[in-house]
């Protein structure tokens, strides 16, 4: 549907296609609250076991006190080679929530300043693959410019660029916020994210999609009938079809596919000069 409507139809939605759009994402968080009443939370963690994910798995693991270490030491690490190219580095994503289960991964966010990031993104880059990043493409509204960093077949640490005043850092920031505050989402959300670790454990792609719908509908203001699919259209997530080529070269790879990107990435563009 949503590439009818980007394609077909350049980007105009009918009353008839935003209808369906919220059919789906009603099926979707119907499909989520069916898996969540079958799962049970893991037990928490005793020990610190280290960070790394293989590309694709999809593995939550209960809490890890030693997280917020591992943070504290990257992004110290990446204040230091972008310097005044950057103005904060915000651990965020499940391991930023004392107490969540999650994926075994250290997600951050680097803040630049709006024009810093138009002008040096090559430097950036340049900066970031310095440190043993990969520039895996530009989220465009959704989500700011990816890079992940690997130990061996292992991902271990994921950084998105923001611009400071980005309406997606902004939501990014308030959940998690509100998931350190909020017992009932805290718990909410660590059901779902089992929930959809043991169902979708083989499929990283499929966990994010399914996941993005339960998040933004906890984030969405607008209640309407037509809330959802005009939101889902603006963010220009990619659909069930592309998330499901992407994961297939990210099998591929590195024959064929090379680094690759992020299955949730609206686009692969290397800035020009990096």
């Amino acid at each position: 549907m949503s590439l009818k409507v980007r394609i077909l139809q350049g980007g105009r939605p009918t009353a008839g296609d935003l209808a369906t759009l919220a059919r789906v994402h009603e099926r979707t968080l119907e499909n989520i609250a069916s898996a969540k009443s079958q799962g049970d939370l893991p037990a928490p963690a005793r020990a610190e076991r280290g960070i790394g994910l293989g590309s694709g798995d999809v593995e939550v693991t209960p809490y890890d006190a030693g997280w917020p270490l591992l943070y504290g030491e990257e992004a110290e690490k990446i204040q230091s080679r972008l310097g005044t190219l950057a103005t904060a580095v915000h651990h965020v994503g499940s391991t930023s929530i004392p107490g969540m289960p999650a994926k075994p991964l250290i997600d951050m966010a680097v803040v630049v300043d709006p024009a810093v990031l138009t002008a040096t993104l090559p430097e950036c880059v340049s900066a970031m693959e310095g440190i043993g990043y990969s520039y895996c493409g530009d989220f465009g509204h959704h989500g700011g410019h990816y890079f992940s960093k690997r130990e061996g077949d292992r991902q271990t640490f994921t950084a998105q660029f923001h611009a400071s005043n980005s309406w997606d850092l902004a939501r990014l920031l308030r959940f998690r916020d509100e998931a350190r505050s909020d017992p009932r989402l805290f718990r909410e959300y660590a059901e779902v994210k089992v929930a959809l670790a043991s169902a979708l454990g083989g499929n990283r792609g499929l966990y994010f999609w399914y996941k993005a719908h339960w998040l933004n509908d906890r984030l969405l203001e607008d209640r309407g009938p037509a809330a959802w699919g005009t939101w889902f259209l603006l963010a220009e997530y990619p659909t069930m079809i592309e998330v499901g080529m992407r994961l297939a070269l990210a099998r591929l790879r590195p024959r064929y596919a090379g680094p690759g990107r992020h299955p949730l990435a609206i686009s692969r563009r290397r800035p020009a000069g990096s």
